[in-house]
């Protein structure tokens, strides 16, 4: 829970960084989800008003001029009033404020759930593009290697052109699936920034 006055302590955002991390900086740093949550306060502050008499109306009247009354002159006038529902109304209206309260939770619980959802799919997808761009690095690696091998054996008579040429073809196609993949980091990038909300 956190003060109107003072700001969260976001977690740092590093190369270290866990899920959890990310996940409770969205948390801690979304600002639908801070309204949520002061609906949802604002909600359960409802309830007990709800459940009391209305405060009593005081009066006070002065008069300019004395007025002459059955009981005698008078130059002022106090009056308290009170209105007392009919029975069962207080109970009910406190009913509603508690239900009113309950629903505000659930929008908050659906809120937060949404986003902590969102933050994982896409740190998965952030994951899954990361080991995907490694994977296709360490097959550069091999693939060039294989290459030249190839080429040493064709040079010195004991191998195909064909091996150096499928070696090459298989080497374009990795690099193209390499930019291809780096590609879509940076959109993921955005996506997970703007769910942490920051720029």
């Amino acid at each position: 829970q956190i003060n109107d006055d003072q700001k969260p302590n976001l977690p740092e955002l590093d190369e270290d960084a866990t899920l959890e991390d990310y996940v409770l900086f969205a948390l801690l740093n979304n600002p639908g989800l801070r309204a949520s949550f002061d609906r949802w306060k604002a909600a359960l502050e409802k309830i007990a008003p709800a459940r009391t008499l209305p405060d009593p109306r005081f009066t006070y009247a002065y008069y300019i001029q004395e007025v002459e009354t059955r009981v005698g002159s008078q130059t002022d006038r106090l009056g308290i009033a009170q209105t007392f529902p009919w029975f069962g109304k207080l109970g009910l209206q406190g009913e509603i404020a508690l239900q009113q309260a309950n629903a505000e939770q659930q929008r908050y619980e659906a809120e937060k759930l949404r986003l902590v959802y969102q933050v994982k799919k896409i740190y998965y997808e952030y994951w899954y593009l990361a080991k995907s761009i490694d994977i296709i690095k360490n097959n550069i690696t091999l693939v060039s290697h294989f290459e030249s091998v190839a080429r040493s054996r064709y040079r010195s008579g004991a191998g195909l052109q064909s091996a150096v040429v499928k070696t090459q073809v298989e080497l374009g196609k990795l690099t193209d699936r390499l930019y291809s993949e780096e590609d879509l980091i940076q959109p993921v990038v955005a996506k997970l920034n703007y769910a942490l909300n920051r720029p």
